[in-house]
């Protein structure tokens, strides 16, 4: 796992301060699975809330709405130099993460216990926001590989 604590890593902790300090919180009043529960249940909710935004004016299993991930997607390496987009199409999207500043600045926390939970919500707000559409995470940094490797794959 990359651990340089470089403009990136630096700008992405400012940015989850809040985020550090809700974790230290539940790691130390809860059990470790409430924790970890807890912890599923918020990254959840916050990806759903940002692709809600993202559908907006789309209706579920449509191409349309499909096409709105992927064009939001598709704009994410321009402000995330660690992501690349593999493969886009009308029925698949297949990106790839050479980097996770989120598992770098949870492991420097002593918070690495919580870095699945945001993995665990690319497929909970699939399932939920894109009833049609299949997802693999083919690679994990999370869980030792390099790099992170996503797809999505929408279905007729």
């Amino acid at each position: 796992m990359h651990s340089s604590k470089d403009e990136i890593f630096n700008e992405k902790k400012k940015a989850l301060r809040s985020t550090l300090s809700f974790l230290k919180a539940i790691k130390k009043n809860v059990t470790k699975s409430k924790a970890i529960e807890i912890a599923n249940d918020a990254a959840a909710n916050f990806m759903i809330s940002i692709y809600r935004d993202v559908f907006e004016g789309t209706k579920p299993s449509t191409q349309k709405r499909f096409d709105a991930f992927r064009n939001f997607y598709e704009n994410h390496p321009k402000t995330s130099p660690y992501c690349e987009i593999l493969e886009s199409t009308s029925k698949t999207l297949k990106v790839v993460f050479h980097r996770c500043p989120y598992a770098e600045i949870l492991k420097e926390e002593d918070l690495f216990e919580f870095a699945n939970s945001s993995c665990l919500s690319d497929l909970v707000f699939t399932k939920k926001l894109l009833p049609n559409v299949s997802f693999k995470r083919e690679r994990s940094i999370v869980k030792g590989d390099n790099q992170c490797v996503m797809l999505w794959r929408k279905e007729n």
